[in-house]
């Protein structure tokens, strides 16, 4: 059986055109982090996994019965988008409470994505960085795509 020497820059390349194991994992930082002019140490990490292809279809669906009418129910897409997002979240580093200093506890439910009581403490704009990021990786084309950048 053949096999490929997979590099940082090639996996870059082939983002989205060939599968990612469902067993590996993603390091994702907003981009809004990168650019704050932070510490390394004070900078998040936060760690996901791809879409299986069941979950895939599901987000299709959802998308498509939330669209309806070809109107777009903001709040529908955003609890749908936080839903898929939680189930692919499997970590974080570095992501503090302001008011304590402390860092924010991860937590995993019973099906290995993050429980809903740690999943509270992720902002939006962070939840849908990574939804989209999990959507790249996972081979997500428009218009699906498109849905996870609201």
């Amino acid at each position: 059986m053949a096999e490929l020497k997979i590099t940082d820059e090639l996996r870059e390349k082939l983002k989205g055109l060939m599968p990612f194991s469902q067993a590996g994992v993603i390091d994702y930082t907003p981009a809004q982090f990168l650019s704050a002019g932070l510490e390394a140490d004070q900078i998040p990490v936060f760690t996901h996994r791809c879409f299986t292809q069941a979950e895939n279809l599901e987000y299709r669906e959802a998308i498509s019965t939330a669209m309806g009418d070809g109107k777009y129910k903001i709040g529908e897409l955003l609890k749908i988008q936080r839903e898929f997002d939680r189930k692919v979240l499997k970590g974080w580093k570095n992501y503090f409470d302001l008011e304590s200093g402390k860092e924010i506890p991860y937590g995993a439910d019973a099906d290995g994505g993050c429980d809903k009581r740690a999943f509270e403490y992720v902002l939006d704009f962070i939840a849908s960085g990574i939804t989209e990021n999990a959507g790249q990786w996972s081979g997500l084309k428009p218009p699906e795509a498109e849905a996870l950048k609201s």
